[in-house]
């Protein structure tokens, strides 16, 4: 038999702090089996709706303790079903690592397979480069990048177009919380003492993550395949063995982001919502928006 409790407490550990310091609102729950706690998540809430306001986190996954899959599907079963019960709907990704989703068609919950790419930094990622990326990065030979540059000197308003300034100020605290934290590495591109492009990179454990971009686009060519090359460097110094260059449903960025050979990882986007017309549009509307295309300032590169 599994409880589900409703707690600031974060009983297991895992990366439920960091949703609270992502999103202004949020909710955290915490399953026992018996007296064991054997689930955690934290959870951005929207009034009566759990989703993200602003794409603050790439991903919003439960930590489990469980290691069958059979118990693994009663917690998350007992988890999902404790925000029906909540709120009127769910619109969250979890995470490449996180496939426990085999319970959410009993309890009417839709899921989409989205795609991220990710990078192995314990071997040479460098040999999957297209041959494009490696004309990109020969074109940048008068280009240097610095690392470590002061996180107050990122250009927010050039990575986040067409974004809200609500969503512009949360993710702003949240890389500078993030920077506090030692948790965030700043690159600087630099051409001819002129900024031409900067790449925040936030680590999670052991995994770097692609967390805002931008480039110049009258600058020089391959400024942005020489941020991600430079990135997975510092990001392997750091200790990391992977790098998420998250994905995109918009096909340019896409196919820029395929062109270093990363594995293609599957993550599940789960979404519901009480009422089945409401489910539909919701469904449809996040299959059509995908991950804010304006996200990722690499298209063009």
């Amino acid at each position: 038999m599994i409880r589900v409790e409703w707690s600031p407490e974060i009983a297991v550990s895992g990366e439920a702090a960091l949703v609270r310091h992502a999103f202004p609102d949020t909710a955290t729950m915490t399953a026992y089996r018996g007296p064991q706690a054997v689930g955690s998540w934290s959870i951005p809430v929207d009034g009566t709706h759990v989703r993200r306001e602003a794409r603050v986190l790439p991903y919003i996954a439960p930590t489990l303790v469980e290691q069958h899959p059979q118990r693994r599907r009663g917690v998350m079963q007992a988890m999902l079903d404790a925000v029906q019960q909540r709120y009127d709907s769910l619109e969250l990704p979890m995470a490449p690592s996180f496939h426990d989703v085999q319970a959410c068609r009993d309890l009417g919950i839709a899921v989409e397979w989205r795609h991220t790419n990710i990078l192995a930094l314990d071997a040479d990622w460098r040999v999957g480069y297209s041959a494009t990326v490696r004309q990109q990065l020969r074109a940048t030979a008068s280009v240097s990048v610095d690392v470590g540059s002061p996180l107050a000197a990122f250009r927010f308003d050039r990575a986040l177009v067409a974004q809200s300034p609500e969503a512009m100020a949360q993710r702003g605290r949240f890389a500078a919380w993030a920077g506090r934290q030692g948790t965030v590495t700043c690159l600087t591109a630099r051409h001819e003492d002129r900024v031409v492009g900067q790449l925040l990179a936030l680590i999670l454990g052991d995994t770097g993550y692609s967390m805002h971009s931008w480039f110049e686009r009258t600058g020089p060519r391959g400024v942005p395949s020489l941020l991600i090359d430079e990135a997975a460097l510092a990001l392997r110094a750091k200790g990391c063995r992977a790098f998420d260059l998250e994905g995109s449903v918009v096909p340019t960025v896409d196919y820029f982001m395929s062109g270093f050979g990363a594995t293609v990882t599957p993550y599940p986007y789960l979404y519901w919502h009480y009422d089945r017309e409401s489910m539909a549009a919701l469904l449809m509307s996040g299959i059509s928006a995908g991950l804010e295309s304006a996200d990722v300032g690499m298209i063009g590169a």
